[in-house]
């Protein structure tokens, strides 16, 4: 057994989880998904609730979503699968999906789940899918990534290095970016539109990567800027991106910890702070963040979850 850590103040730590791709909030709980399956964590009191239990096939989960009738689907290795409000009824829904492999699933404005998979992207309207492949305009299958914009344009990021990159989609023209044409890399981890407008992009593979912001010039997207461990980032390699309530910005890495910026900084050239195991992190690499209805912060690692609290919060960087 692991001895007990001391953490910051406010700062909590709940394992099981393990490795963790994925979280959702909905009511009083986060969900997380990861290489064990599902597990169910009581926000509140910071504590695990339950383990799911999903049939065996159910591993390796790198997606979660919660429906409006309350269903949670859950995209994994060996495609969807749906858990009903009731707990009992389990469906699978892989008919429509072009490879059964999830990496992603993302709500569009419209309310249409886009799910992004190694043979492309499927999208279910409620009642039928449609799938976007190379055939229809993505640079390559394999999706890893999906984020729709504020001007209704549509990101998938690649991971196929040495091939990949970034395939954009707006009012049925297309975008393409890939080391050609400025990437740092190929292989995309992580979309984020900031509240300044900005989009920025993750990216890499072990020792190499970054991250880049795009701004729209009227017509289209262009890269505007790079960040890398000289810019402030704990590792070159970036995991996720995320921008808190306050609009501080966390760009997650592989093997490194956490870089976290004011906008000023950011913007402006200024310093970092980096978070590290020593400093409270469950493990140095971050796959994914969100923020709950009550300002905790929450991280999910390749090794537990951390929750930190809105007062905590406050005091980084």
């Amino acid at each position: 057994m692991e001895p007990e850590r001391d953490l910051p103040e406010g700062w909590k730590l709940i394992r099981p989880p393990g490795e963790t791709y994925a979280m959702i909030e909905s009511g009083d709980y986060i969900w997380t998904g990861g290489q064990a399956g599902v597990y169910k964590i009581d926000r509140g009191k910071f504590e695990l609730i339950e383990h799911l239990s999903l049939p065996r096939e159910v591993d390796y989960v790198k997606a979660l979503y919660m429906d409006r009738e309350g269903a949670l689907w859950i995209g994994h290795f060996n495609g969807l699968t749906v858990l009903k409000e009731d707990g009992n009824l389990i469906l699978e829904v892989n008919e429509g999906l072009p490879d059964k492999r999830v990496n992603c699933m993302y709500e569009d404005s419209q309310g249409r789940l886009l799910v992004g998979t190694w043979g492309g992207v499927a999208i279910f309207n409620g009642q039928s899918w449609e799938a976007i492949t190379r055939e229809n305009g993505l640079m390559e299958d394999m999706v890893n990534v999906i984020m729709e914009d504020s001007l209704g344009g549509y990101w998938f990021g690649h991971y196929v290095a040495p091939r990949g990159g970034i395939s954009y989609l707006r009012n049925g023209k297309w975008q393409y970016f890939s080391v050609e044409k400025g990437l740092p890399h190929n292989n995309i981890t992580a979309f984020h539109e900031d509240t300044l407008g900005y989009v920025w992009a993750g990216m890499g593979l072990f020792e190499r990567g970054g991250a880049v912001r795009f701004t729209y010039n009227g017509n289209e997207w262009e890269i505007a800027a790079a960040l890398h461990k000289e810019q402030g980032l704990a590792g070159e390699k970036v995991r996720f991106i995320f921008q808190d309530h306050r609009d501080v910005y966390w760009f997650t890495s592989e093997f490194d910890g956490v870089a976290v910026f004011t906008k000023e900084a950011l913007l402006g050239g200024g310093e970092s702070h980096i978070l590290t195991e020593e400093r409270g992190l469950a493990n140095y690499e971050v796959k994914v963040i969100l923020q709950d209805a009550d300002g905790v912060l929450w991280l999910g690692t390749h090794y537990g979850v951390n929750a930190i609290e809105k007062d905590a919060l406050s005091r980084l960087p």
